[in-house]
């Protein structure tokens, strides 16, 4: 049974035809994730080349053969290197689609460390990007590849970004009419981090009065 879903994957056989396939052969109640975990591991044994490069444009390929998928990739004029990959699964699309008022967006490193751990489970992924940089022209790449593939962005009214006020500039053009607000935790760890260095000269005392300074003059309603 096997051999034939590799025949029929090899051949272009669309999933719902495999399924059916399977459903048929088997007796049994496949689901569309039992078909795509067959052929990923399909994949996973045609993969021939020890080069990364090679892997990383046959994965991104095989994951924008589905209609529901999005997926871009940007090279560097300058160098012809890949600076920006942008890719969104179905769920992605219909949330952004759903709820598209609020946006936030923030740059992770080493997520490794934290085995990925960068949602809290209040909001929704609406785009996965990988970038060589924070750099403007990387940033345009991706929100342009989010406009394409998502109409209701122009339904944005908030964007919430991290301590990078580069950032401010980049969406005041991109988003005109949203508003953008600074997250208060990027805001206060940031300038903590900042006063814990040597250069204040700082004691520990001093320190530990001035970090609570920054949380309070972050977070007060204020504005005198």
């Amino acid at each position: 049974m096997e051999r034939v879903v590799k025949t029929m994957w090899q051949g272009g056989s669309k999933r719902n035809k495999t399924l059916r396939y399977l459903k048929e052969a088997s007796g049994k109640p496949i689901l569309p994730k039992d078909v795509e975990n067959l052929i990923a591991e399909m994949r996973r044994e045609t993969y021939t080349s020890l080069d990364d490069n090679v892997h990383v444009s046959e994965l991104l390929r095989y994951f924008g053969e589905s209609p529901v998928n999005a997926v871009n990739t940007f090279r560097d004029q300058a160098t012809k290197m890949t600076s920006c990959i942008t890719f969104q699964i179905a769920h992605m699309r219909r949330m952004a689609r759903k709820f598209p008022e609020a946006l936030c967006m923030d740059a992770t490193h080493g997520t490794s460390i934290n085995s990925f751990m960068v949602t809290n489970n209040v909001g929704t992924f609406a785009q996965h990007t990988l970038i060589a940089g924070e750099t403007k022209l990387n940033m345009k790449s991706a929100f342009k590849a989010f406009k394409q593939s998502n109409a209701a962005w122009i339904d944005v009214k908030v964007v919430i970004i991290d301590k990078d006020f580069t950032k401010l500039d980049f969406f005041a053009e991109e988003l005109p009419n949203a508003t953008n607000i600074l997250c208060h935790f990027h805001i206060i760890d940031y300038l903590k981090r900042e006063a814990s260095k040597r250069d204040y000269g700082f004691t520990l005392i001093k320190n530990t009065h001035v970090r609570i300074l920054i949380t309070m003059m972050v977070r007060t309603e204020d504005e005198r």
